[in-house]
């Protein structure tokens, strides 16, 4: 009987102590990265985000403990004999012996060989990173959305970024022949930032750049020019358009219209949002959220001719966003997001109008791959359209959520409501080669998602 008391006390305080070191060691990596990360914000001289304290402490309790407690539940949770360490671990009550039992030897070789696995375990919360689209804290996998031969795995926060770029808000999304994934985000720290931060398909980080354009990030698109590859991009603070190498070269920039007569009067605001592509080597730039004109662009960024200005009638737009060269019925068309008039509105090559969509609820930007359409709506929801344009599905579709995200716009800034499988603001979708979507979303601290095709 003694025996069994003493072994039992012992293993009580096995098990005691470990909780404890693995608790005390949690709290100490939670400190230390939010601490950091207060330091990095302070010496950017973004000051302004220290409020976002409590949103940085969230992140790291997730990327410290529960980094360890899925790493031991690979370990141990398959192992029966560990059952009783795990549960310890997990931060449950401890389930101790049974009194009545005794320890003989191999349970002693067992709890030494928990102690090196614990050891591991924890050590590698402080070093690993978070894992790129691990399994959430509740150890739920990835939402699955569309429906039929449309049906992607959501990937929320995806690509590991890196510790000298903060997420501003996510505007654009393109990818280039090798698969690199380029992100375009708009900062509102002080310090500048680049503007483009490039992953590879894995979410590994490549490089960034673009300083030039902080605080104007929008519109991003890459363009195939003999046997180089071009990025055009849209700033819209600084009122440019420009054509860069993949790694940020400038070729050219060009800035205001001096057409039409409406931009000569400097009250009148030109901020270009998004660039399309014409077969002839031209281009189009929509000034969205300027004047409402579209312009067309020889290749050579010579101005050619426009059109539009704010309306609803035919031809008019309120917000041409985004735009894309439609070919897919083997007519070449332009199809303009129209924003704020709730509808895409397609014209000629020249500008004239050719007719709506209206089944889209506030449309921001375009893609196409094949016959499929996909357009990323401000209002919660990725839509894919089929070659006639009838809407395939909505991607993460729920109108409740969508009345909640709507409702004074207040979820885009708090980043603890959102859920997985829906999303808040999607700004720009694009496909890569293997039919995977990037979305990205115009919420206050970034959101990139990869859907990842199923079928």
């Amino acid at each position: 009987m003694d025996e069994v008391k003493v072994s039992n006390s012992q293993d009580k305080r096995f098990f005691l102590v470990v909780s404890l070191s693995y608790h005390i060691l949690s709290v100490m990596t939670i400190l230390i990265d939010v601490t950091l990360r207060v330091v990095r914000e302070t010496r950017r001289g973004s000051t302004e985000n220290i409020v976002r304290i409590p949103y940085f402490l969230a992140s790291s309790i997730e990327k410290g403990p529960m980094c360890a407690l899925r790493s031991i539940r690979r370990k141990l949770f398959s192992d029966r004999s560990n059952n009783r360490f795990y549960r310890t671990f997990c931060c449950q009550v401890p389930v101790f012996m049974d009194q009545r039992s005794t320890l003989n030897s191999r349970q002693i070789d067992s709890r030494r060989s928990f102690l090196k696995t614990a050891s591991a375990a924890v050590a590698g919360s402080f070093f690993a990173p978070a894992i790129l689209g691990a399994e959430d804290k509740a150890g739920s996998k990835p939402p699955v959305l569309g429906e039929g031969a449309f049906q992607y795995e959501a990937i929320h926060n995806w690509g590991e970024v890196p510790r000298h770029i903060q997420w501003g808000e996510t505007h654009g999304v393109c990818v280039d022949s090798a698969g690199l994934i380029y992100i375009k985000h708009r900062s509102k720290t002080k310090t500048p930032m680049d503007a483009i931060v490039v992953f590879d398909p894995a979410g590994k980080f490549v490089r960034s750049f673009g300083k030039e354009y902080h605080g104007g990030g929008h519109g991003i698109d890459v363009r195939k020019e003999g046997s180089d590859e071009f990025l055009y991009l849209s700033d819209t603070k600084h009122g440019i358009v420009a054509k860069t190498s993949l790694t940020g070269e400038v070729v050219w920039t060009i800035g205001r219209p001096a057409a039409p007569e409406h931009y000569k009067d400097q009250k009148q605001r030109y901020s270009p949002t998004n660039i399309a592509f014409a077969p002839d080597g031209g281009f189009y730039v929509g000034d969205g959220y300027g004047s409402h004109f579209i312009h067309k662009y020889t290749k050579e960024g010579k101005p050619e001719f426009f059109w539009g200005g704010s309306g609803t009638e035919p031809g008019k737009m309120k917000t041409p966003h985004g735009m894309w060269l439609d070919e897919r019925d083997g007519t070449p068309k332009v199809a303009v997001c129209d924003r704020a008039n709730h509808r895409l509105q397609y014209f000629s090559l020249d500008g004239k109008h050719l007719g709506f969509v209206n089944t889209v609820s506030f449309p921001a930007d375009i893609d196409i791959q094949g016959d499929i359409m996909v357009v990323s709506d401000l209002h919660a929801r990725v839509t894919l359209f089929d070659k006639q344009n009838k809407v395939i599905t909505h991607l993460g579709y729920d109108q409740d959520w969508t009345n909640k995200v709507l409702d004074g716009f207040k979820v885009r800034t708090q980043p603890e409501t959102w859920q997985a499988g829906r999303f808040v603001h999607p700004h720009d979708a694009c496909f890569d080669q293997e039919g995977n979507l990037f979305v990205t979303e115009w919420v206050s601290v970034g959101r990139v998602s990869k859907l990842k095709k199923l079928s």
